[in-house]
Formats: C-alpha cells, sequence, structure tokens
C-alpha cells in the first residue's frame, strides 16, 4: 500500500509540474487525464466533428489548450499568434507529434528542419511567383464548371450527394492536377456513379483521390487514438491494413506520374516548339517549376513525390 501511495503522489507531482506552465490557458472541455490527456474523450469524435468543435471549444477565448497524451496543443484563433510562428526563420522544428505524418510525407519540407529545411525552402521560393494563379486559373476553371455539371446531372435526377465529399474531392482534384498534371478529366461524375469505370487510367485516378482523402482522415483519427500509434500494431487491425495498401498505391501513381511527367519534359524541348508559339502559352504545372532542380541533382524523384505530397496536403 505504501508503494502504489508513492507512485501515485510521483505521478500526481510530475503531472503538475507537468502541466504548470500551462495552467494560464483554458483547455478544451474534455476532461484530462495523467499522460492519455484528453484523448478518451477525443476518440469519441469523428474526423468532421473533430475539426467543426474547434471555434465550439475556444467560446469566447482565442486560444485554449488541448492534451494529447502529455503532449500539449494550443488551438488558437488570434492572429498575432499565428503571424508569429508563420513568419519565423527560426521556429521550424517539428513538435514530435508529426510522427503520424512520416509514412506519408517522408523527407518534405513540412517535417524537414535545420539545414536541410532551408535548402528546400531555397529550392522551392521561386515556384511561389505572385502570379502563379494566373497559371492555374484555366485548370482550377475547367474543374470547376465540370463539378458543378457533374452535380447538375444528379440534382435534374433528383438524386442525393454528399456536397462536402464532393468539394473535398474537387480540392484534391484541382491540387493533383496543379501539382502533379494528373489529368482529372470528369473523375467526379464517375466516382459518384460508385462503379469502377472502364478506362483503368480513370478508376486509378479515382483511386488515388479517394486514398488521398482517406489518408488524410485516418491521420485524425490515428492521433486520437493510443492503439493505432505503434505502427506493428496498426498493421493487425483491417483499417491498419487498408492504410498501408494505399499508401503504397499513392506512392506508386505520384512516383509514375512524376517519372512520366520528366518524360514527357525531355521530349517536349523548347526546339520543338514552333518559333510563331509564345512558350508562355505552355501548360505548365507547379512540379516543373521543380523539376528543374533534378537536372542539378539537388533532389530526387522521391523528394519531389514527398514535397508535392505535402502541398495537396496543405491545399486540403
Amino acid at each position: 500500500v505504501g508503494f502504489l501511495l508513492l507512485v501515485y503522489f510521483a505521478v500526481k507531482l510530475y503531472w503538475q509540474r507537468l502541466s504548470a506552465p500551462w495552467n494560464h490557458f483554458d483547455p478544451i472541455p474534455f476532461k484530462i487525464y495523467p499522460f492519455i490527456g484528453q484523448l478518451p474523450g477525443l476518440s469519441q469524435l469523428n474526423e468532421e466533428d473533430f475539426f467543426r468543435e474547434h471555434f465550439k471549444w475556444l467560446g469566447d477565448k482565442d486560444t485554449k489548450i488541448m492534451w494529447l497524451g502529455v503532449d500539449k496543443y494550443l488551438i488558437t484563433r488570434d492572429q498575432k499568434v499565428i503571424e508569429k510562428l508563420l513568419v519565423s526563420n527560426t521556429n521550424i522544428t517539428k513538435s514530435v507529434s508529426y510522427w503520424i505524418l512520416n509514412d506519408w510525407l517522408g523527407s518534405s519540407l513540412l517535417l524537414t528542419t535545420g539545414i536541410h529545411w532551408r535548402n528546400k525552402r531555397k529550392m522551392l521560393t521561386p515556384s511561389f511567383h505572385f502570379n502563379i494563379l494566373d497559371n492555374f486559373f484555366p485548370t482550377i476553371e475547367n474543374l470547376t464548371t465540370k463539378l458543378c455539371e457533374s452535380l447538375e446531372k444528379l440534382a435534374v435526377k433528383g438524386d442525393s450527394f454528399d456536397a462536402c465529399k464532393a468539394m473535398k474531392w474537387h480540392s484534391i482534384g484541382v491540387m493533383c492536377q496543379t501539382m502533379m498534371g494528373v489529368e482529372m478529366g470528369d473523375f467526379l461524375e464517375t466516382a459518384f456513379k460508385g462503379v469502377k469505370c472502364a478506362d483503368e487510367e480513370k478508376t486509378k485516378i479515382v483511386h488515388f483521390v479517394e486514398s488521398i482523402d482517406f489518408i488524410l482522415e485516418f491521420v485524425i483519427t490515428r492521433s486520437k487514438c493510443l492503439w493505432y500509434w505503434n505502427k506493428h500494431i496498426l498493421k493487425l487491425f483491417p483499417i491498419g491494413k487498408q492504410y498501408y495498401q494505399r499508401l503504397d498505391f499513392i506512392k506508386k501513381f505520384g512516383t509514375t506520374m512524376i517519372e512520366k511527367r520528366i518524360e514527357k519534359l525531355k521530349n517536349d524541348s523548347e526546339e520543338d516548339i514552333p518559333s510563331n508559339i509564345d512558350s508562355r502559352n505552355k501548360k505548365v504545372i507547379f512540379l516543373d517549376k521543380m523539376l528543374t532542380n533534378i537536372n542539378k541533382g539537388e533532389v530526387t524523384v522521391e523528394d519531389l513525390f514527398y514535397d508535392t505530397q505535402t502541398f495537396i496536403f496543405a491545399g486540403y
């Protein structure tokens, strides 16, 4: 009994010392347990509710704290706090909780730090020219028109559809085509049919978008569920097997798209463009701007995959 009491007070003292620096922030409205934090309450929320509830949690406060295990997370809408973080060139080391994205985003700009982060940032900065959206606007407009046409067909038939899913998929579709040059076509219409398309390439595109959507949602679920944290234990669950299968498909499909783009750019050299055509009118995607670093030997196809996926993740 004496030993148990000693352990109890030791745990209590440790937890008090751990949480003391954060006591001036109100916690979100879930009970806090030592070492597991607010995971029991948070694990009951699905992905959409998890984000939807953020503003409710804040109430009349600009900033509150959320405990995931022993890790602390600030939930804030204070612009000054956010600005200090985003403009900083020194506060670039990510917290340990970012491990959950390692399988998907690897050595990307988001997850690296130090000299590797600075080198990547230096290489990617030219790709973010102020008029970059002007180049992508025709693609965005085209995909948005197709989205409206697909939804109109469903509306005319009186069929119901998930508007949230439609917009999520549209966003991913725009990112895939502008970032990687994946021709999306009328993939939304194919996806809403819920049947396998005869066109194998189109089926792969739908599966690619489905897989990205699945991964994006599952990383939230995984972060809230302790039993999913260990990679080997996760693989024992059906959802874990599906996670790694989809992740493998995303990597293979994404890498193939990059390799095809590299080959296409080699074939479509400047010498092949007729003199009466302005090269500025060529269809350019974000990936093209980063491919110049391939020839310099500064990045690999794998690096490009991780970085393009990071921007898809951020754009989502």
